[in-house]
């Protein structure tokens, strides 16, 4: 008997504490709720701030195309819900770059580099050199010579070599005459894309650490990173998914962050995933809206750690 009332005793405590643990976990529920949702409470204050601006009559231009497009991204965003993948699936069709060898020089050296089953040696690159030292003005053999250079592997470690190739490739683009017109301009188009990424990783802060520029040598690759960027941009119109990365590569430099994240939405499914996350990581910490910025820096890191923690 007096086992059974100890027992009797001690499920009556537990009880109680189960009890008053529920009771007080209720309470802490209550008082997380009574200060209501912190980022959501961000994202409403953001917007209103950002209606605010764009009521005022001198909000205008580019800075009225900036507001709208932080609008648009915040309308859309759901606190704690980013998802992986970009919001608007892109449906335009993709520019595919020609392979050029008017004067046929170089489709046997290209099948060598990059054919299907191809296993560059030595041998192979050195036959292009050779071909290169033989015919220099060849448009063939000056854009394999280019694609060849401008490989991901290659981008950080050659980029001025990259960029001299391209500009001299589009120098002998403009003047043969043996080129359709469609086929011309699209190859110049993506040689100006070339050139234009190469100057930019010319000038990247990482690559400038292993890369040290002269004094004011920065400044005059920005320059040309402007001005073959405008012929790109003249040459096929904005928002070309084909280009997209450099587009907003420039609206980042403008400080056009909202700009930038609305165009890396519509085209990121045309694009590699770890850049879709890692440049949208980067545009809300150029936003400075934390919460969001967060949660993207989350999901970068856990589908590319190691880029991570390369560029944390």
């Amino acid at each position: 008997m007096r086992t059974h009332s100890t027992q009797s005793l001690l499920l009556q405590v537990l009880i109680c504490c189960v009890a008053a643990l529920q009771a007080g976990e209720a309470l802490g529920q209550l008082r997380v709720l009574s200060k209501g949702n912190p980022a959501e409470e961000w994202r409403k204050a953001q917007l209103a701030q950002i209606d605010a601006q764009l009521a005022e009559k001198a909000t205008k231009g580019e800075l009225k195309l900036e507001l709208t497009a932080q609008k648009n991204w915040l309308a859309s965003y759901t606190t704690g819900e980013l998802g992986a993948q970009p919001t608007q699936p892109s449906s335009d069709k993709m520019l595919e770059e020609p392979n050029l060898d008017p004067d046929k020089r170089a489709d046997a050296i290209r099948r060598k580099l990059f054919g299907p089953k191809a296993r560059p040696t030595s041998a192979d690159t050195e036959k292009l050199r050779a071909a290169l030292e033989k015919t220099p003005d060849d448009v063939g053999l000056r854009q394999l010579q280019l694609h060849w250079l401008d490989q991901p592997q290659y981008r950080e470690e050659y980029p001025a070599e990259i960029a001299d190739a391209a500009s001299r490739l589009i120098g002998l683009l403009q003047a043969n005459k043996k080129i359709d017109a469609k086929s011309k301009e699209l190859a110049i188009a993506m040689t100006l894309y070339r050139q234009a990424r190469a100057l930019g990783y010319r000038i990247d802060p990482e690559v400038v650490k292993k890369k040290p520029l002269e004094e004011g040598e920065a400044e005059k690759i920005d320059a040309q990173l402007v001005g073959v960027y405008t012929q790109l941009i003249k040459l096929v119109g904005p928002a070309r998914p084909e280009f997209v990365l450099l587009e907003i590569r420039m609206l980042r430099r403008d400080n056009w962050f909202g700009r930038a994240l609305e165009l890396l939405e519509k085209h990121g499914g045309q694009i590699e995933p770890r850049w879709y996350l890692e440049k949208r990581r980067d545009l809300l910490r150029d936003l400075s809206w934390k919460s969001p910025a967060e949660q993207a820096h989350q999901m970068f890191a856990a589908a590319f750690p190691e880029e991570a923690k390369k560029y944390p």
